[in-house]
């Protein structure tokens, strides 16, 4: 593998766990199945860290022509 080939693979794991986990929160932040809306709330903060750390995946991506912004 070359170097870009395994940067760009390790990116591209990184996103999809990151989406996977904003998906997770997304999807129980519908109901409030734990945690009550304490647990909610903690749920929500992490979220816009995923968030920003999606789009840095995507640019980080994008510099390597993998990825469309």
């Amino acid at each position: 593998m070359t170097v870009k080939e395994t940067e760009v693979a390790r990116l591209t794991a990184d996103l999809t766990v990151v989406e996977a986990s904003i998906k997770n929160i997304i999807e129980s932040g519908q109901s409030f199945r734990k945690g009550g809306s304490q647990g909610f709330a903690v749920e929500q903060a992490k979220l816009s860290e995923l968030k920003k750390e999606r789009t840095e995946l995507r640019n980080k991506l994008a510099t390597w022509g993998m990825y469309d912004v």
